[in-house]
């Protein structure tokens, strides 16, 4: 004999509809409890530091994307390179380190150079001089040779 499901089993404690429903019950109460709470559980860690490094190679493709559409030609040379250009940080990252990506790579903190370029500024055969601190490489910007000290 089968019993409606809104009638409740007069075997409560040995029935296993009964047990399962409050089961089902104690469950969905728990679940509710859990979207309540005040305090969710924070992000693992290594779910956070995945995400910084998504937004910071994100914001630095943006502002590369925006320096190569500024500068179709070496900043230092003036040629126009076959293999494209290399961007590079006016004020090193070693010396601004701990601030966020985006004090760091900017449009006015970073300049496209040719290949040949990049390798003597960064093997300080030469020097780049900016002509105005507040336009930085959105101003005009020229190099000259590193006098050995």
């Amino acid at each position: 004999m089968s019993l409606p499901d809104d009638q409740p089993c007069a075997f409560r404690e040995a029935c296993p509809r009964t047990r399962q429903g409050a089961g089902q019950e104690r469950a969905v109460t728990r679940q509710l409890e859990h979207d309540a709470m005040r305090f969710p559980k924070p992000e693992r860690r290594k779910t956070q530091k995945a995400r910084e490094k998504r937004d910071r190679n994100a914001h630095i493709a943006s502002v590369r994307r925006d320096v190569m559409q500024r500068d179709t030609r070496c900043r230092v040379c003036l040629k126009k390179p076959v293999t494209g250009l290399e961007m590079h940080e006016i004020v090193p990252r070693s010396r601004l380190g701990g601030k966020k990506p985006h004090e760091i790579f900017n449009t006015v903190n970073c300049i496209g150079l040719c290949t040949r370029c990049h390798r003597n500024i960064t093997e300080n055969r030469i020097e780049l001089v900016i002509a105005s601190e507040s336009l930085g490489a959105n101003g005009p910007v020229t190099s000259q040779p590193k006098v050995p000290k």
